[in-house]
């Protein structure tokens, strides 16, 4: 089971803004303007991380105004441009990002998820692998996780398999690692440890997985662990009612005896 190129730019999201602090404007006393364009930068990213897309792009342009070489921002500017669908002007300021930082691993691998939808597998891993090339780089499971990603979609199983694990062991938090490691058991039979495997990718940060949840309640009826497959569905239909897999656990629910 793939999960789309969209879907992968967006991975690394709340990631991007560890470093930087959600301060409302106004609280701060703004002196120069390195200090402007940062506060800027950080309320376009959080803007970016709620979903507010035309607020983000106008607080990351005032940012690239002032701070024209700002890789940050130019990286999620680039994110907010195509969460609107404006690919051509989000692929332009994410190849200004790694212009202004050569060493910018996560544009490096917004990049490459824009070659992986455009089918360009071998030019996207190459792109990853430069993200990997940064042994600074302290999200290394997102490359990883992508270099994988595509080996899967080329048919090398075995060469994605040891890719997630190696992500796993960078982060074993990292919730589309064991997703698609769960995917490769399933497809091989092995339903125990798919379900060990879905069980990860739904937990604590990552409880927002839909997909994740029917997974996992799939594999529970395969092992014909009946009333885990329930609370699996029962939770997927009650938190994500709107879905089509909350749509999907419904019809499977009647089906436990």
């Amino acid at each position: 089971m793939m999960v789309h190129a969209r879907m992968l730019v967006f991975l690394g999201l709340l990631s991007l803004v560890a470093g930087c602090a959600s301060t409302p404007p106004g609280t701060v006393e703004i002196k120069n303007p390195t200090e402007q364009a940062k506060l800027y930068t950080e309320m376009g990213t959080a803007a970016l991380v709620r979903g507010e897309y035309p607020q983000a792009v106008e607080d990351l342009r005032k940012a690239i105004m002032i701070d024209e070489k700002n890789p940050i921002a130019h990286n999620h500017l680039g994110l907010a441009y195509f969460a609107l669908g404006k690919k051509d002007l989000a692929k332009k300021e994410i190849e200004l990002a790694i212009k202004h930082d050569p060493e910018y691993s996560d544009a490096y691998i917004n990049l490459g998820n824009f070659l992986v939808e455009k089918k360009d597998l071998e030019g996207a891993k190459k792109l990853y692998r430069k993200a990997l090339d940064n042994l600074e780089y302290k999200m290394r499971h997102r490359a990883l996780t992508s270099l994988a990603q595509v080996e899967l979609r080329q048919g090398n199983t075995l060469q994605a398999r040891q890719l997630l694990h190696q992500s796993i062991n960078a982060n074993p938090e990292y919730c589309l690692s064991h997703f698609l490691l769960g995917s490769i058991y399933m497809r091989e039979n092995n339903v125990r440890r798919a379900a060990e495997e879905y069980k990860k990718s739904v937990e604590k940060s990552c409880a927002g997985n839909p997909e994740g949840h029917l997974n996992l309640g799939l594999s529970y009826m395969r092992l014909k662990e009946y009333e885990k497959a329930r609370s699996s569905f029962v939770f997927l239909i009650e938190q994500f009612p709107e879905t089509l897999q909350a749509q999907k656990a419904g019809d499977l629910i009647k089906d436990i005896p």
